[in-house]
């Protein structure tokens, strides 16, 4: 008699078939309708606790950062409101539950600027260190940097913005402004003439320009400035804007030696309507010879 081999092997497949026909059935022994249920059950019980662990903690990681971005708008409305305090308050909480969300880094360093420049230059450096730092970011630090004395890194990060940035005229306004404060009038000047390029009825870039000619000492640079603000307020009068008694004001500080300028003044002074005596007094006394 021939007796059949049956090697590890086919034993161990044997075994998986036979495994196999209990979980799954086969053409010989079909599973009933109850029977797939059971072992679907069975499975989803075995493979939902490796989901929940897995993905659990991500659904929860991004129900608390759904909540943090969401504090941080609120804070925000808070402080453009003027109530920076409870911003920062609010900000604090989120930044406990969500310590790596930038979006709470930038909130709590805008609110804190006021009043707590260190702390907000902090933040404004982490925003850097991770590269989330906006151009109105980077403005921010750099005033925070010329608040605290340090004008050599303001000084950087304007370079910087003006290099990435040449056609933004808030670059271009705060650059003038910081070389003002610095007494840096040349690069100053370079900076407000690029500003009017980009807005020439720029109030705050006209005055400035008018400021540092005037302190050229050249009675030809000074004439410029008289010049550069008669074509403002001729403007602002013509159009009626809120800023012809400031500008007329600014006018007036400045040496009016030229007569046909001073004519000119005059003339746009008497159609300034705001009972002012102090413009109509300048008006009278421009009329007349040096």
């Amino acid at each position: 008699m021939r007796l059949s081999f049956r090697s590890r092997t086919n034993r161990r497949r044997a075994w998986w078939h036979r495994i196999g026909e209990r979980v799954f059935g086969s053409n010989r022994h079909p599973l009933t309708a109850a029977e797939v249920k059971q072992r679907a059950i069975a499975v989803v019980a075995l493979i939902l606790p490796y989901i929940a662990w897995n993905h659990g903690q991500v659904a929860v990681k991004s129900a608390k950062d759904f909540r943090g971005r969401m504090d941080a708008e609120i804070a925000e409305g808070m402080r453009l409101d003027g109530r920076s305090e409870a911003a920062l308050s609010r900000l604090m909480h989120a930044q406990a539950r969500t310590p790596h969300l930038p979006e709470i880094w930038r909130a709590i360093g805008w609110a804190a600027a006021p009043n707590f420049p260190v702390q907000a230059r902090y933040y404004f450096e982490k925003l850097g260190v991770d590269r989330k730092l906006t151009t109105r970011d980077s403005l921010m630090l750099a005033a925070l940097h010329m608040r605290l004395e340090q004008p050599e890194k303001a000084a950087a990060i304007y370079e910087a913005l003006v290099s990435a940035r040449p056609s933004d005229p808030d670059v271009w306004r705060a650059w003038g402004s910081a070389c003002h404060k610095l007494g840096d009038y040349s690069e100053a000047l370079k900076a407000f003439q690029r500003l009017r390029t980009l807005l020439p009825h720029d109030l705050q870039s006209t005055l400035a320009m008018a400021d540092l000619l005037n302190r050229s000492g050249s009675p030809q640079r000074e004439q410029e400035g008289v010049s550069l603000l008669l074509g403002q307020l001729n403007r602002a009068v013509g159009a009626k804007l809120p800023c012809a008694r400031e500008l007329a004001r600014s006018v007036l500080t400045l040496s009016l030696n030229d007569s046909q300028q001073r004519a000119e003044i005059a003339k746009l002074l008497t159609r300034i309507d705001d009972g002012d005596a102090e413009l109509k007094l300048a008006a009278i006394f421009l009329s007349h010879p040096l």
